[in-house]
């Protein structure tokens, strides 16, 4: 089955600049263990404190576990985070607050006398 959603904005899009903070998975089992909780803490407060100005880059060393990969994408779904993206070697994960009305509404119409 082919699928064909491919548009031309797409290519224009990038992250949003964020401070991100930046946590490397290794490969080494216990270090990543603990990096699994702490990134998860992390995406945890920036999106209770609907922080825009951090976001956390998850990344994916030569040597790392599919394991981490997979627990950044659990936590993703645990905290409920709707914005992540792919970077160069990992994912970065961010949040952007929710569009204000633009207050266009249209005309009252005249109360009839």
């Amino acid at each position: 089955m082919e699928v064909w959603w491919y548009n031309e904005s797409f290519a224009k899009w990038t992250i949003p600049p964020r401070k991100f903070i930046v946590v490397t998975f290794t490969g080494d089992t216990a270090s990543d263990r603990k990096k699994e909780e702490i990134g998860g803490l992390y995406v945890r407060g920036m999106l209770r404190n609907k922080d825009t100005v951090h976001g956390i880059d998850f990344h994916f060393g030569e040597n790392s576990r599919y394991a981490s990969f997979v627990a950044v994408l659990d936590i993703f779904n645990i905290e409920d985070a709707p914005n992540y993206a792919p970077s160069d070697d990992g994912i970065k994960v961010y949040y952007v607050a929710p569009k204000k009305e633009s207050g266009n509404y249209p005309p009252i119409a005249p109360m009839p006398l």
